[in-house]
């Protein structure tokens, strides 16, 4: 069920933009048009606050499209800590199939960041059926970068120097 006209974001933003193109692929490609939100990583790795902003702004946007039911990010995670992928930096084409299964989801959506030279972010998303692992819709956009990294590690410290509130890094694709 689409939602009213009114209450859709304003076009032009963004997110919106990869949600709509994302949604409208999945809606079209599977049938039971359940998915489920991986973390966003930026492509050197790094830890950032960034990754979950981008992911919990993606997965409202694709709830609001009101064309793919969404799972909850906690479940994911969840799944994730259970199979033990926490310290995993990639999902494989099996991971993706167990996540899916475990999930009950046709497909994931899951990609990366990247800053740019002004100042904002590039946004690359993949839209991968578990099964398959093949990528049925792919979308880049360039956001307003909203939030503040934590400066890098300096040469010479070692990773028992830095905080324990950090992030844990999220899996990302292979």
């Amino acid at each position: 069920m689409a939602m009213p006209e009114s209450a859709r974001p304003v076009r032009g933003d963004p997110y919106h933009e990869i949600a709509e193109k994302l949604a409208g692929k999945a809606a079209a490609k599977l049938s039971e048009k359940k998915i489920a939100v991986l973390s966003f990583e930026y492509m050197d790795g790094r830890q950032s606050p960034g990754g979950r902003a981008v992911t919990e702004k993606l997965t409202n946007r694709l709830v609001e499209e009101g064309e793919v039911t969404v799972i909850e990010r906690a479940m994911v995670e969840k799944l994730i800590n259970e199979l033990e992928f926490q310290n995993s930096a990639a999902i494989d084409a099996d991971t993706a199939k167990r996540l899916g299964k475990g999930l009950g989801v046709e497909a994931i959506v899951t990609g990366t960041l990247e800053d740019q030279a002004d100042g904002d972010v590039e946004i690359s998303a993949r839209l991968i059926k578990t099964e398959s692992f093949e990528i049925i819709a792919a979308c880049s956009r360039t956001v307003e970068k909203t939030w503040r990294d934590q400066p890098a590690q300096s040469e010479g410290s070692s990773p028992e120097d830095s905080s324990d509130d950090e992030p844990e890094r999220k899996p990302r694709l292979r």
